[in-house]
Formats: structure tokens, C-alpha cells, sequence
């Protein structure tokens, strides 16, 4: 997956492990997490997808409609869709350098009703949750 760094990406993916790997490359690349559910009506993804800002929409193959259906309508900004690969192993294997926390960049969005009955946004900045 090619990931940019400082980008606000939405991702629906199906399992644990997936979504523990989709979380952590998002942070990994310094950009900011917002996970979705796709129990949620359609209206209220979009309205989520407006209000973040989101310039990329991951979806397993399992969510791939789901992604569709979202982006169809007229979004403020049209997001680019990336659908996750299934790897099942055998690949080739790279060594990883993990970073610390790179000035703050990087997080994680969550998204909640509030008592507004609207979806209201909590960032957690990366070295928050680190530490």
C-alpha cells in the first residue's frame, strides 16, 4: 500500500488483524486515521467523509461496495478510493525502521453522535497515544 505522509485517511476493513495493520501503516506513514463503520447509514458516512477532509478512502474487498455508495454522491471533495489487497504471505520481506512520533503528525479521528444527533470528530494526535 502506498501511503503518503500527512493525509487524512478513512478505512473500512473487515477483521481484527487488517484493521490493526490498516491502522497502524496510516500512523506509520505520519497521517491521520479515521476508521468507519459500515453499519452506518450511507448520509452519515458521507457527511463524516466531508468533515475530515479525507483525501483517501480504504476499503477491503468485503466494504468495496459500501466505498462505492459513499463516494457516488457529491462529496466537497472527491477522495481517492484505494481497495486493501489480501497478501497471503510468501512476498518478498523488507526490513522496517520504526520511527518515534515525527513532530506531532499523525493520529487518529474518531467520530461519536454527540447530542448534536450529528457525528461529532475527537482527533487524538499520535504522541497522545504513545505516550
Amino acid at each position: 500500500m502506498l501511503v503518503r505522509s500527512n493525509q487524512n485517511m478513512v478505512y473500512m476493513s473487515a477483521g481484527l488483524m487488517r484493521f490493526i495493520v490498516t491502522l497502524l501503516s496510516i500512523l506509520g506513514a505520519h497521517s491521520i486515521a479515521l476508521p468507519l463503520s459500515p453499519a452506518f447509514p450511507t448520509h452519515e458516512l458521507q457527511y463524516i467523509m466531508d468533515q475530515s477532509q479525507a483525501s483517501v478512502l480504504l476499503s477491503s474487498a468485503k466494504f468495496e461496495s459500501k466505498a462505492e455508495e459513499i463516494l457516488k454522491e457529491n462529496l466537497e471533495a472527491r477522495p481517492k478510493h484505494m481497495k486493501l489487497e489480501k497478501k497471503l504471505g510468501g512476498g518478498e520481506h523488507r526490513k522496517i525502521r520504526l520511527e518515534g512520533p515525527s513532530d506531532g503528525q499523525g493520529g487518529m479521528m474518531l467520530y461519536t453522535s454527540g447530542t448534536t444527533n450529528r457525528p461529532v470528530s475527537s482527533l487524538e494526535m499520535l504522541w497522545l497515544i504513545v505516550y
